[in-house]
Protein backbone atom coordinates (compact mmCIF):
# COMPACT_ATOMS: atom_id res chain seq x y z
CA UNK A 1 0.00 0.00 0.00
CA UNK A 2 1.30 3.24 -0.88
CA UNK A 3 0.38 6.35 1.11
CA UNK A 4 0.68 9.67 -0.42
CA UNK A 5 1.69 12.43 1.95
CA UNK A 6 0.78 15.99 1.10
CA UNK A 7 3.38 18.31 2.71
CA UNK A 8 1.34 21.42 1.85
CA UNK A 9 -1.60 20.18 3.93
CA UNK A 10 0.64 19.66 6.93
CA UNK A 11 2.05 23.11 6.62
CA UNK A 12 -1.46 24.54 6.30
CA UNK A 13 -2.53 22.60 9.35
CA UNK A 14 0.44 23.86 11.32
CA UNK A 15 -0.33 27.40 10.23
CA UNK A 16 -3.95 27.02 11.23
CA UNK A 17 -2.96 25.62 14.58
CA UNK A 18 -0.52 28.51 15.07
CA UNK A 19 -3.21 31.04 14.19
CA UNK A 20 -5.62 29.37 16.60
CA UNK A 21 -3.00 29.46 19.31
CA UNK A 22 -2.35 33.15 18.63
CA UNK A 23 -6.08 33.79 18.68
CA UNK A 24 -6.42 31.92 21.97
CA UNK A 25 -3.57 33.94 23.42
CA UNK A 26 -5.20 37.16 22.23
CA UNK A 27 -8.50 36.03 23.68
CA UNK A 28 -6.81 35.16 26.96
CA UNK A 29 -5.10 38.55 27.03
CA UNK A 30 -8.39 40.29 26.30
CA UNK A 31 -10.09 38.22 29.00
CA UNK A 32 -7.31 39.11 31.42
CA UNK A 33 -7.61 42.79 30.52
CA UNK A 34 -11.38 42.62 30.92
CA UNK A 35 -10.98 40.91 34.27
CA UNK A 36 -8.50 43.59 35.34
CA UNK A 37 -10.91 46.28 34.14
CA UNK A 38 -13.73 44.55 35.99
CA UNK A 39 -11.57 44.36 39.10
CA UNK A 40 -10.69 48.04 38.77
CA UNK A 41 -14.34 48.94 38.28
CA UNK A 42 -15.33 46.87 41.30
CA UNK A 43 -12.63 48.54 43.39
CA UNK A 44 -13.74 51.97 42.21
CA UNK A 45 -17.36 51.06 42.88
CA UNK A 46 -16.45 49.78 46.35
CA UNK A 47 -14.54 52.99 47.04
CA UNK A 48 -17.46 55.05 45.77
CA UNK A 49 -19.91 53.01 47.86
CA UNK A 50 -17.63 53.41 50.86
CA UNK A 51 -17.43 57.16 50.25
CA UNK A 52 -21.19 57.38 49.88
CA UNK A 53 -21.67 55.44 53.11
CA UNK A 54 -19.26 57.78 54.90
CA UNK A 55 -21.08 60.79 53.45
CA UNK A 56 -24.40 59.29 54.55
CA UNK A 57 -23.03 58.72 58.05
CA UNK A 58 -21.74 62.30 58.19
CA UNK A 59 -25.06 63.61 56.87
CA UNK A 60 -26.90 61.44 59.40
CA UNK A 61 -24.74 62.78 62.24
CA UNK A 62 -25.26 66.33 61.02
CA UNK A 63 -29.01 65.77 60.78
CA UNK A 64 -29.08 64.37 64.31
CA UNK A 65 -27.17 67.40 65.59
CA UNK A 66 -29.52 69.70 63.72
CA UNK A 67 -32.54 67.85 65.09
CA UNK A 68 -31.17 68.17 68.61
CA UNK A 69 -30.52 71.87 68.06
CA UNK A 70 -33.96 72.32 66.52
CA UNK A 71 -35.50 70.46 69.46
CA UNK A 72 -33.78 72.81 71.90
CA UNK A 73 -34.73 75.85 69.88
CA UNK A 74 -38.21 74.42 69.55
CA UNK A 75 -38.54 74.22 73.30
CA UNK A 76 -37.37 77.81 73.61
CA UNK A 77 -39.60 78.93 70.75
CA UNK A 78 -42.49 77.05 72.32
CA UNK A 79 -42.03 78.93 75.57
CA UNK A 80 -41.67 82.18 73.66
CA UNK A 81 -44.73 81.31 71.62
CA UNK A 82 -46.74 80.62 74.76
CA UNK A 83 -45.51 83.84 76.30
CA UNK A 84 -46.15 85.63 73.05
CA UNK A 85 -49.64 84.18 72.84
CA UNK A 86 -50.31 85.35 76.36
CA UNK A 87 -49.05 88.77 75.45
CA UNK A 88 -51.12 88.54 72.32
CA UNK A 89 -54.19 87.77 74.40
CA UNK A 90 -53.39 90.71 76.66
CA UNK A 91 -52.85 92.86 73.59
CA UNK A 92 -56.11 91.66 72.12
CA UNK A 93 -57.90 92.38 75.37
CA UNK A 94 -56.29 95.82 75.47
CA UNK A 95 -57.27 96.45 71.87
CA UNK A 96 -60.80 95.30 72.64
CA UNK A 97 -60.89 97.61 75.64
CA UNK A 98 -59.53 100.52 73.61
CA UNK A 99 -62.18 99.91 70.96
CA UNK A 100 -64.83 100.00 73.63
CA UNK A 101 -63.41 103.25 74.96
CA UNK A 102 -63.38 104.70 71.46
CA UNK A 103 -67.01 103.69 71.06
CA UNK A 104 -67.84 105.37 74.34
CA UNK A 105 -65.92 108.46 73.26
CA UNK A 106 -67.90 108.58 70.04
CA UNK A 107 -71.12 108.38 72.01
CA UNK A 108 -69.99 111.19 74.32
CA UNK A 109 -68.32 113.88 72.20
CA UNK A 110 -67.24 115.80 75.30
CA UNK A 111 -65.19 112.80 76.54
CA UNK A 112 -66.05 112.60 80.25
CA UNK A 113 -67.63 116.04 80.02
CA UNK A 114 -64.26 117.72 80.43
CA UNK A 115 -65.17 120.69 78.25
CA UNK A 116 -68.17 121.34 80.47
CA UNK A 117 -66.03 121.75 83.59
CA UNK A 118 -65.12 125.22 84.79
CA UNK A 119 -61.51 124.38 85.68
CA UNK A 120 -58.83 121.69 85.42
CA UNK A 121 -55.94 121.61 87.88
CA UNK A 122 -52.60 119.87 87.26
CA UNK A 123 -49.67 119.27 89.65
CA UNK A 124 -46.09 120.42 88.99
CA UNK A 125 -42.64 119.35 90.27
CA UNK A 126 -42.76 121.81 93.16
CA UNK A 127 -46.20 121.56 94.70
CA UNK A 128 -48.19 124.34 93.14
CA UNK A 129 -51.42 124.49 91.15
CA UNK A 130 -51.82 125.00 87.41
CA UNK A 131 -55.44 125.61 86.45
CA UNK A 132 -57.10 125.74 83.02
CA UNK A 133 -59.99 128.14 83.52
CA UNK A 134 -62.34 127.33 80.65
CA UNK A 135 -65.01 129.70 81.92
CA UNK A 136 -62.82 132.82 81.87
CA UNK A 137 -60.47 131.64 79.09
CA UNK A 138 -57.10 131.67 80.84
CA UNK A 139 -54.32 129.59 82.40
CA UNK A 140 -53.88 130.23 86.13
CA UNK A 141 -50.84 129.71 88.35
CA UNK A 142 -51.33 129.34 92.12
CA UNK A 143 -47.96 129.12 93.89
CA UNK A 144 -47.52 129.56 97.66
CA UNK A 145 -43.88 130.72 97.44
CA UNK A 146 -43.29 132.30 94.00
CA UNK A 147 -44.90 134.49 91.36
CA UNK A 148 -44.57 134.51 87.58
CA UNK A 149 -41.68 136.95 87.97
CA UNK A 150 -39.69 133.84 88.87
CA UNK A 151 -38.07 132.66 85.62
CA UNK A 152 -38.16 128.98 86.58
CA UNK A 153 -41.87 129.13 87.41
CA UNK A 154 -42.67 131.02 84.21
CA UNK A 155 -40.69 128.54 82.08
CA UNK A 156 -42.38 125.57 83.72
CA UNK A 157 -45.84 127.10 83.32
CA UNK A 158 -45.12 127.89 79.65
CA UNK A 159 -44.01 124.29 79.05
CA UNK A 160 -47.24 123.00 80.58
CA UNK A 161 -49.26 125.43 78.47
CA UNK A 162 -47.60 124.15 75.29
CA UNK A 163 -48.32 120.52 76.19
CA UNK A 164 -51.94 121.27 77.15
CA UNK A 165 -52.54 123.14 73.89
CA UNK A 166 -51.06 120.32 71.82
CA UNK A 167 -53.22 117.67 73.49
CA UNK A 168 -56.25 119.92 73.32
CA UNK A 169 -55.89 120.44 69.56
CA UNK A 170 -55.75 116.67 69.12
CA UNK A 171 -58.71 115.69 71.29
CA UNK A 172 -60.93 118.80 71.29
CA UNK A 173 -60.42 120.52 67.93
CA UNK A 174 -63.86 122.15 68.06
CA UNK A 175 -63.02 124.11 71.23
CA UNK A 176 -59.91 126.29 70.94
CA UNK A 177 -57.76 127.43 73.87
CA UNK A 178 -54.99 129.01 71.76
CA UNK A 179 -55.91 132.51 72.96
CA UNK A 180 -55.65 131.65 76.68
CA UNK A 181 -53.01 133.67 78.59
CA UNK A 182 -51.08 132.80 81.77
CA UNK A 183 -51.96 134.83 84.84
CA UNK A 184 -50.76 134.74 88.44
CA UNK A 185 -53.29 134.24 91.26
CA UNK A 186 -52.38 136.04 94.48
CA UNK A 187 -52.76 133.19 96.97
CA UNK A 188 -51.51 133.16 100.60
CA UNK A 189 -47.74 132.56 100.86
CA UNK A 190 -46.19 129.91 103.05
CA UNK A 191 -43.97 130.88 105.98
CA UNK A 192 -41.89 127.69 106.19
CA UNK A 193 -39.97 125.53 103.71
CA UNK A 194 -42.02 122.33 104.01
CA UNK A 195 -45.57 123.58 103.55
CA UNK A 196 -46.00 123.82 99.77
CA UNK A 197 -47.90 120.52 99.61
CA UNK A 198 -50.45 121.64 102.18
CA UNK A 199 -50.88 125.04 100.52
CA UNK A 200 -51.29 123.45 97.09
CA UNK A 201 -53.98 121.16 98.51
CA UNK A 202 -55.84 124.10 100.06
CA UNK A 203 -55.54 126.19 96.88
CA UNK A 204 -56.79 123.34 94.70
CA UNK A 205 -59.68 122.68 97.08
CA UNK A 206 -60.84 126.27 97.65
CA UNK A 207 -60.06 128.05 94.38
CA UNK A 208 -63.18 128.46 92.21
CA UNK A 209 -61.81 130.84 89.60
CA UNK A 210 -62.87 134.05 91.30
CA UNK A 211 -62.81 133.83 95.11
CA UNK A 212 -59.36 133.63 96.70
CA UNK A 213 -58.63 130.76 99.10
CA UNK A 214 -59.36 131.93 102.63
CA UNK A 215 -56.89 130.56 105.19
CA UNK A 216 -54.22 131.98 107.46
CA UNK A 217 -50.66 130.68 106.93
CA UNK A 218 -50.10 130.99 110.69
CA UNK A 219 -52.79 128.38 111.30
CA UNK A 220 -50.90 125.63 109.44
CA UNK A 221 -50.65 123.34 112.48
CA UNK A 222 -54.36 123.54 113.24
CA UNK A 223 -55.19 123.07 109.56
CA UNK A 224 -53.09 119.89 109.48
CA UNK A 225 -54.89 118.52 112.56
CA UNK A 226 -58.30 119.28 111.11
CA UNK A 227 -57.47 117.65 107.77
CA UNK A 228 -56.10 114.54 109.50
CA UNK A 229 -59.26 114.21 111.60
CA UNK A 230 -61.55 114.72 108.60
CA UNK A 231 -59.71 112.12 106.52
CA UNK A 232 -59.58 109.47 109.23
CA UNK A 233 -63.21 109.81 110.26
CA UNK A 234 -64.52 110.08 106.71
CA UNK A 235 -67.23 107.62 105.68
CA UNK A 236 -65.01 106.74 102.73
CA UNK A 237 -62.27 105.45 105.04
CA UNK A 238 -62.94 101.70 105.21
CA UNK A 239 -59.92 100.91 107.40
CA UNK A 240 -60.66 99.74 111.01
CA UNK A 241 -59.30 103.04 112.31
CA UNK A 242 -61.30 102.98 115.56
CA UNK A 243 -59.69 99.69 116.57
CA UNK A 244 -56.23 100.76 115.43
CA UNK A 245 -56.42 104.11 117.22
CA UNK A 246 -58.43 102.75 120.17
CA UNK A 247 -60.98 105.44 119.49
CA UNK A 248 -64.21 104.81 121.41
CA UNK A 249 -66.11 108.06 120.82
CA UNK A 250 -69.00 108.11 118.38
Amino acid sequence: MEVAIDDDDDEDTDADESEEEDKDEDDNEEDAEEEEDDDDEEEEKQEEDKGEEEDKEEDSDAEEEEEEGDAKEGDGDKGAAVDGSERGEDKGAAADGSEREEDEDEEDEDDYGITKEQMMELPGRHYWVFSVNLRDGRFEVLDSSRTLDNIELMNTASTIVGAVRQLWRKHYPKFSIEHFQIIDIDVPKQLGNNECGLFALLNATEWNGSQLPNYDPKEVLNIRKKLAYDWVTSVHNTAPWRKLLRYDKE
